[in-house]
């Protein structure tokens, strides 16, 4: 029987074999695909698709203390676009250039130069967004962004500071305080479509940002801006090259104003020269000349040295000692102690200083503040010149006594009246108020040194005798009608660069002051800077005090200033009845309830009383609180604002609201307010015209 013939093919017999390797193969790559390569492959789809965006916190406001927006945001959007993923640039270029002001070269330049994703226009308006959008671009759009805005323009721009491109503070506070002002940056995963196209998904985590820290200045924007005019009238009226104003509350060492000139605006700082950014109330330094003398005087007289009733005589204004001369303007004989001050003698002030102990001089000297930095919340701060007695020739402690031989800056000489102006407590000064995060105060304490320099009983005797300079002394040009005015004139040469000795015929003029003399709420020092046309500090420096004290008095009512409490009213059964209190600042108001031992609760971190309850006039039940509301929170960030109700309130109340709100203001008649145009709850343009209508109480 024939043997049967094998059916199987040897070609399928290979085919099976390759298939199954293949299988094999494909298996274990499916395998490694999907447990010991998916974490990264699924990471390297994500990273395609998605991107990690930064989410940028808002910079921290600032304000004044009444509220006032000293500086803020503006929403705006910057123009990105990935030079990667456009096809045509050139036709990119041409259709951007009118849109966001920049020329066809420019973005041609930024396209070929970067890679990724690139930002063709910072800090755009935000209406540029829908042109953008509308001329449908792959690979192009716009990213929100904040510019900085400072709305009162060149007031207080020292102080406040700058910005730079960047976002970060560039001067002033902006610079000092950028990490609080800053915030943190949040970041978001965002979707991206084959378009580039960015959108959230809701399975990718956002962490938001945490917006910056609101600052509350001591500064008082009205007291500012009021002290920079007439600090800048003085300076163009005389010529100088420039000069500095300071003003601090005695009490509380709170600077309500600071300035010095030239200065710039912060929404343009680079169209002004750099030494136009530098404060220099606190950069630069000066011999103070005869604006020192009562430092010295105190302490001679603090440290039982000398009477003010002691005689000096005055060699008829010329002495020559230790081979120098020393002269005074005026030939005097014989003066007393407290006329060597009022009258401004250096010869009398040397004869005191020549035989009391140098190293006392220069404790008082120190312990008033000078030869060292105040700690004010700025960068830049100088701590000015005091040689210790050792360093001292033995000419140097005649010329001391009248403010030679010594270099402070106009913060410390005001620090120098404040403590006098203090019942002899120094304080120091500062300038942030208040932080808040998240509209939620923020506990900060400023280190603020306290300490007795002089007795009591020899600031108020030296309080006395400062009141006399003013009265029948070298500062006649300071004073005021119905204002107890005390302060000091001062004029000093101008020291050479090279420290070899005075400028001829340069130099320094200088006032400072404080009123009222028996409860003193204000100090000021002023320097100018090498005046023209006249150089006397009685002459050029003293008229700007007097200038700036009439204006405040009218801001704020003669009243203010007179050392009187609000008194309250009494109702028909004999009980006390609550006085008005709106429009008084908040200090006043807590010192009327404790005064008239009245229990209270304040609202608000402001300055001003804006609302209170029981309502003025009515009568307050035992054991019941009084409410008093105050806010800082109405800055005017928007155009349209509503119109406070002021009725029924008096004439000098209700312009400190209206101001504080930086409305003006008409007024017709006197007494207490009767009638108002616009209405209370009107809606206004900021800085619209308030007309108020007066009358008298019959």
């Amino acid at each position: 029987m024939a043997k049967r013939r094998s059916d199987k093919n040897p070609r399928l017999g290979c085919f099976a074999v390759l298939m199954s390797i293949f299988s094999l193969v494909l298996a274990v790559r499916l395998l490694s695909v999907h447990i010991f390569q998916r974490d990264k492959l699924v990471a390297d789809a994500a990273s395609q698709h998605a991107r990690i965006v930064t989410l940028e916190p808002e910079r921290g406001k600032i304000y004044d203390r009444h509220g006032s927006l000293l500086a803020f945001n503006v929403p705006a959007v910057s123009v990105v676009t990935n030079v990667d993923s456009i096809r045509d640039r050139h036709a990119v270029a041409a259709r951007l250039s009118p849109i966001i002001g920049l020329s066809y070269e420019s973005i041609i330049k930024k396209l070929r130069k970067g890679s990724g994703w690139v930002e063709l226009a910072k800090k755009q308006p935000v209406n540029i967004r829908d042109r953008i959008n509308q001329l449908n671009l792959d690979f192009v759009g716009c990213r929100d962004d904040l510019v900085r805005r400072y709305p009162k323009s060149k007031t207080a721009a020292q102080v406040v500071g700058f910005t730079r491109s960047d976002g970060a503070g560039g001067n002033g506070l902006e610079l000092a305080w950028n990490e609080k002002l800053s915030g943190k940056p949040g970041t978001a995963i965002m979707q991206r479509t084959g378009r580039a196209r960015l959108f959230s998904h809701p399975h990718y985590p956002i962490r938001l940002p945490d917006h910056g820290d609101d600052l509350v200045l001591t500064i008082d924007f009205r007291y500012q801006r009021i002290a920079e005019q007439e600090l800048q009238r003085t300076i163009e009226e005389y010529n100088a090259i420039g000069g500095s104003v300071v003003m601090m509350e005695p009490s509380s060492g709170d600077i309500l104003a600071i300035f010095s000139s030239p200065s710039y605006d912060p929404n343009h700082y680079g169209d002004y020269s750099k030494g136009t950014w530098r404060l220099a109330a606190i950069t630069d330094q000066f011999e103070p000349g005869s604006t020192f003398k009562p430092a010295m005087l105190a302490a001679m007289l603090d440290a039982g040295y000398k009477k003010e009733t002691d005689i000096v005589h005055c060699e008829n204004g010329t002495w020559n000692i230790m081979g120098e001369t020393i002269r005074d303007t005026k030939k005097y004989g014989d003066l007393t102690v407290r006329d060597v001050l009022v009258l401004s003698s250096n010869i009398g002030m040397a004869k005191m200083a020549m035989d009391f102990d140098n190293r006392i001089m220069h404790q008082y000297a120190l312990d008033f503040g000078f030869g060292s930095k105040s700690g004010i919340e700025l960068l830049g701060e100088i701590s000015g010149m005091l040689k210790h007695p050792k360093e001292w020739v033995p000419f140097s402690q005649l010329t001391f006594s009248y403010g030679h031989e010594i270099a402070v800056t106009a913060l410390q000489m005001c620090a120098m009246y404040a403590t006098i102006a203090n019942d002899g407590y120094y304080v120091s000064p500062r300038i942030v108020k208040e932080i808040y995060h998240k509209g939620k105060p923020v506990y900060y304490d400023p280190a603020a040194e306290r300490r007795s320099v002089i007795a009591k009983e020899t600031s108020l005797l030296m309080r006395d005798i400062m009141e006399e300079v003013v009265t029948r002394g070298t500062g006649l040009n300071a004073a005021v009608d119905s204002l107890r005015i005390c302060g000091k004139t001062g004029t000093a040469h101008v020291v050479r660069a090279d420290g070899g000795g005075y400028a001829a015929n340069r130099y320094i003029s200088s006032f400072g002051g404080f009123f009222p003399k028996n409860e003193p709420k204000i100090v000021i020092y002023i320097m100018i800077n090498e005046p023209k046309g006249g150089y006397f500090g009685g002459a050029v420096a003293a008229p700007c005090f007097q200038r700036i004290s009439k204006r405040l008095v009218e801001l704020e009512g003669l009243n203010y200033f007179q050392e009187r409490q609000p008194s309250g009213v009494f109702v028909d059964n004999g009980s006390f009845g609550l006085p008005n209190l709106v429009g008084l600042s908040k200090a006043s108001a807590i010192r009327t309830m404790r005064l008239h031992g009245l229990e209270y609760r304040v609202y608000g971190g402001g300055e001003l009383i804006v609302a209170q309850e029981p309502a003025p006039g009515d009568s307050i039940p035992e054991n019941e609180f009084v409410y008093l509301t105050t806010d800082f929170n109405y800055a005017l960030q928007d155009s349209i604002v509503s119109v406070p109700d002021v009725v029924h309130l008096p004439v000098r109340n209700a312009i400190n609201l209206l101001r504080q709100r930086d409305f003006s203001i008409e007024i017709q008649g006197h007494g207490t307010v009767v009638r108002q145009h616009p209405r209370a709850g009107e809606q206004v343009v900021a800085g619209e015209r308030i007309q108020i209508f007066c009358k008298a109480p019959i």
